[in-house]
């Protein structure tokens, strides 16, 4: 997947390192046409969870989209994924929808808009 998203948009990824061990990373992308960036992916290792780590992703990943021009920042996440949803709420995003089945059925994906100010 990193790899993939390094030859589309190679700075649009972002890695999170601690002494030398990767323990979270970010992928992003900017459609220009649109004027919109995708927040594809962003993992943080378990054990880091709730340490910063994911907050200083994020704050990555919109300060790149907004040098890009876009004007929101979207992403999804399984709907009943309460721990996603409170962390991108947050750091400003809002549910503005839900698509039915996204990840296969019965699971349900919210859709998460944040404003570029």
């Amino acid at each position: 997947m990193i790899s993939d998203a390094l030859k589309e948009q190679p700075d649009g990824v972002f890695v999170a390192e601690i002494s030398e061990e990767v323990v979270g990373f970010a992928i992003i992308m900017y459609r220009d046409w649109l004027s919109i960036a995708y927040l594809n992916y962003m993992q943080v290792k378990t054990k880091w969870i709730n340490k910063g780590i994911g907050h200083k992703l994020i704050e990555k990943c919109m300060d790149w989209a907004k040098k890009k021009g876009a004007r929101i920042v979207y992403t999804e996440t399984g709907k009943n994924n309460e721990k996603a949803i409170k962390f991108y709420q947050k750091h400003g995003f809002q549910i503005t929808g839900y698509i039915p089945d996204y990840y296969k059925k019965g699971l349900d994906a919210a859709i998460l808009v944040s404003k570029i100010n």
